[in-house]
């Protein structure tokens, strides 16, 4: 709090040292306005007439199967109503959107100007959401353990977000300074499916459970700053506040068995905490113009964890000098240091709700804090027309405390090189090339490689006025020869190091054809692989260490989409889509261990096809009336039917009608 009160103060006392600068560019204003300036170069605002329309529909829904065939779409049949407003009686410009789709999907578009002085805005989007619900089944029902709880049969999850947006600038009439106020109001709540590990929570006595949760979070942002031109710089002050509250189960509670020292009873877990913190950023930047352009930035922030006592203080410091010694060239130097320091207590400890001598204190080791320091260079350079090249070295150095608990390197040093270059090779031809490179010492994660090649490849091809092609891939191959596995240093007669390699490709190909000047077609091909490769360690249930080489996961997807506009005259017009996607994912470990009694390869293995089909018609009447029928069709396949993934075969129609008027 006394950061933010120190920032707060430096900050108005610059504007108030200032305040003579501005009174003196109020008298620059008063003499404009002691001019004598001939009526007929005044400026009038031409008149716009207000415009409005409604619309008024039905909206119908056939749904078979699993509602996640319409993630986003809330599958019931619901009454449509919207309206829309604008007029512009200068110096106010006022807008309103209003779009009801059902009781669940709403859209809200207000806007308000007065000359440029004054901007406000609020923007209302809610949407529905149908979460997955993952089916468990008892591998083992003949053992004598906890086994498989499911509480929720049948069940149906999904969840409503309620997201607002408000801001609102100021502009002083008679110098460059600027008020501001942005809110952000997120409101989620619905059901969820929660699965636990109960029984005693301590390995092979575990029951796996299934229940419902009631979800009820709320998240809000408030932002209030300032920006003013002083000079020949441009400073910007801001604070901000957050808030992350919970209403809806913040907590569970469970019976749990006998674990250790902790005797059998009903005890909380999965607790969700509220959130809270406030920070202050301060900006300055030269003006934009000339060759020389410097630039600083500063952050502040606070959070604390209101349930586990955690907090954290984050302190970021930015400066970039760009030049310009010639038209065509650029050079830029960036310079960011972050200090990022947790705190945590000592202790957790689990409570029996119903026993206030039942509670058992554990250990929490001591959070990661880090410095890191970020330091690029980037160059652009155009010798011709046309022709343009562009380069970019970064270097970035991270300091770790109490990395060591948790088995991190204490620092980790990355530099990357970044060449592109975009070339019109024709008047109908645009080629763009980039490449990467990035070397990573002492990576923090298994997940990173210690080295990457990675590169694009695009072209764009016009061969005719009508047709336009685009073709595009791109690439990156990881590697990380040293994978670090908790306790692997114990393990004797084992082939060190142990490797991982990452693949990832994406090739694209768009072509639009104009076939008629009514009738466009546009065809769509998307490829996607993540493929990996590397060594797995584990432990079997007697601590003996298991080595699994070679464990190949694999990722890819295609997918297929074509389109059409199609105006078959002025007052009708359809539009339609078709998309389809195949795509598959599995993980293939060899390890005995893992393939008995049920194969842990069955979780991951999937494959599932989507198809979707859009047809939207509109027509026009000569008073404003306009009717539309727009009608959806998806259908969802678990190809494989494995019944350890969370996919399930959805299929549904949605159809809807509507009536626009006009004025």
């Amino acid at each position: 709090m006394k950061k933010t009160l120190h920032l707060c103060g430096l900050f108005f006392l610059f504007i108030g040292l200032y305040l003579p600068v501005l009174a003196g560019e109020a008298d620059d204003w008063d003499l404009l306005d002691s001019l004598d300036i001939e009526e007929d170069y005044a400026y009038e605002c031409p008149e716009i007439p207000p415009a409005a329309h409604i619309h008024l529909g039905y909206r119908f829904v056939d749904l078979e199967g699993a509602a996640r065939v319409f993630q986003y779409e809330y599958l019931e049949d619901s009454l449509m109503a919207g309206a829309e407003l604008r007029m512009f009686p200068f110096p106010h410009r006022f807008f309103f959107d209003f779009d009801l789709a059902n009781k669940e999907d709403y859209l809200t578009d207000l806007r308000y100007a007065y000359g440029d002085l004054v901007l406000l805005r609020w923007l209302n989007n809610t949407y529905y959401h149908n979460t997955k619900h993952v089916r468990l089944h008892d591998y083992n029902p003949m053992t004598p353990a906890p086994g498989v709880d499911i509480r929720d049969t049948g069940r149906e999850y999904g969840v409503t977000a309620r997201q607002n947006k408000f801001s609102l600038m100021v502009k002083s009439p008679r110098f460059p300074l600027h008020v501001y106020f942005d809110g952000f109001h997120l409101v989620k709540d619905g059901n969820i499916q929660q699965r636990n590990l109960l029984g005693s929570g301590y390995y092979n006595n575990l029951q796996r459970v299934s229940q419902e949760r009631k979800l009820d979070n709320t998240t809000r942002i408030f932002t209030v700053g300032a920006n003013s031109h002083l000079g020949f710089v441009e400073v910007d002050f801001a604070h901000v506040e957050k808030r992350f509250d919970v209403d809806g189960d913040p907590v569970l509670e469970d019976v749990y068995t006998a674990s250790g020292f902790r005797p059998a009873g009903i005890y909380k877990h999965s607790s969700i905490p509220e959130l809270e913190g406030s920070g202050n950023t301060l900006r300055i930047h030269t003006s934009y113009s000339g060759k020389w352009v410097a630039a600083a930035s500063f952050l502040q922030n606070d959070r604390e964890n209101n349930f586990s006592g955690a907090q954290s203080d984050v302190m970021i410091g930015a400066g970039s000098l760009m030049w310009s010694p010639k038209p065509g060239m650029t050079l830029s130097l960036r310079y960011t240091h972050r200090d990022l320091d947790h705190e945590n207590p000592a202790h957790v400890t689990v409570a029996d709700p119903g026993d206030s001598a039942a509670v058992f204190p554990y250990p929490a080791k001591k959070p990661v804090s880090s410095k890191t320091d970020t330091l690029s260079l980037t160059g652009k350079y155009r010798p011709i027309k046309g022709l343009t090249f562009r380069a970019k070295y970064d270097y970035r150095k991270v300091d770790r405390t109490n990395g060591g608990i948790w088995k991190l390197p204490e620092s980790t040093t990355r530099n990357g090189f970044t060449l592109a270059a975009d070339s019109r090779l024709h008047s109908t031809v645009l080629l763009n090339l980039k490449y990467v490179y990035k070397n990573v010492d002492d990576p923090a994660y298994n997940s990173e490689p210690e080295h990457s090649n990675g590169g694009r490849f695009a072209l764009t091809w016009l061969p005719h006025p009508a047709v336009s092609l685009l073709f595009s891939y791109e690439l990156d191959r990881q590697e990380r020869d040293n994978l670090n596995f908790a306790g692997s240093g114990e393990y004797v007669g084992n082939d060190l190091p142990w490797y991982r390699e990452t693949d990832l490709d994406n090739a694209r190909i768009i072509g639009t054809f104009q076939v008629t000047p009514k009738l466009t077609l546009t065809g769509t091909y998307s490829y996607l692989q993540y493929d990996v490769v590397q060594d797995l360690v584990h432990e079997n249930l007697a601590g003996d260490a298991q080595v699994d080489p070679d464990v190949p996961m694999e990722q890819n997807a295609h997918v297929f989409t074509v389109g059409i506009s199609y105006h078959l005259s002025d007052a009708l017009q359809l539009l339609g889509e078709i998309s389809y996607t195949r795509s598959e994912a599995g993980f293939f470990p060899s390890s005995e261990d893992l393939l008995a009694p049920v194969s842990v390869a069955s979780f991951s293995q999937m494959e599932q096809s989507y198809l979707l089909f859009h047809l939207t018609g509109h027509y026009s009447f000569n008073n404003g009336l306009g009717m539309e029928l727009d009608y959806r069709y998806g259908d969802l396949e678990d190809r494989l039917d494995n019944i350890h993934d969370d996919i399930e075969d959805g299929e549904a129609h949605i159809v809807i009608l509507s009536a626009t008027k006009k004025w």
